[in-house]
């Protein structure tokens, strides 16, 4: 998929055409879920009841065919594959890099991820007032402003910020470092040096990709 993907006719600049690939990659690695994996958390709970229907049945029996065990252990290993998907999802939506992975860590990953996302939403805010409001608009007003004014440029007479000259002088050697070109070896040592389920933007492409394609 990811060659199919990089060799479709794309024009623009380059960061563009990588951009756009990414984008097209994206797009039939979601398609494939869809068709190949599906909702995984439906799929667990239909293992779940043939494996209590099976494992029902052992009880009433007193034991399985050989044909039946056969079922019922293939359907323990899918049932632990999925278990292992869904931890891994909840880890990478936790954000939890801290704990290791392969303890059915489900619960905790699902508990971080709910209160992450309850610690980041603003509900209520103060205005410039003092006022404290709840309503969408102000709260969404009041964060505008604030960074309105702190990061619009001022012009004008009066904006002038008269700067003292640093005791430190950069020499000509250090400028030329800082500004010269990134290079492929700086690149790579920065997308290996992370962690490889971590995503570095909105395409959500964890860096495992980058390294791997």
């Amino acid at each position: 998929m990811v060659r199919k993907a990089w060799n479709a006719p794309v024009r623009g600049d380059a960061i563009y055409r990588v951009s756009r690939r990414l984008e097209l990659t994206r797009r039939r690695l979601q398609r494939c879920n869809r068709k190949e994996v599906g909702n995984i958390f439906r799929k667990t709970e239909e293992e779940e009841e043939v494996i209590a229907r099976l494992q029902s049945l052992e009880v009433q029996r007193g034991g399985l065919s050989e044909e039946e065990m056969g079922e019922l252990r293939s359907h323990l290993a899918l049932h632990n594959s999925l278990l292992r998907q869904q931890e891994i999802l909840w880890r990478k939506k936790s954000r939890v890099q801290w704990i290791l992975e392969g303890d059915q860590n489900t619960r905790f990953f699902h508990q971080a991820t709910v209160i992450r996302r309850h610690q980041n939403r603003i509900r209520v805010i103060k205005d410039e007032d003092g006022q404290q409001s709840d309503d969408h608009v102000v709260i969404r007003r009041v964060v505008e402003g604030f960074f309105r004014a702190r990061w619009t440029e001022l012009t004008g007479e009066g904006s002038r910020v008269v700067m003292s000259l640093p005791a430190v002088w950069v020499l000509e050697e250090e400028t030329a470092a800082l500004i010269r070109p990134v290079s492929e070896r700086e690149i790579r040592e920065a997308v290996w040096s992370l962690e490889g389920d971590k995503a570095p933007g909105l395409d959500g492409f964890p860096l495992v990709f980058f390294r791997r394609y």
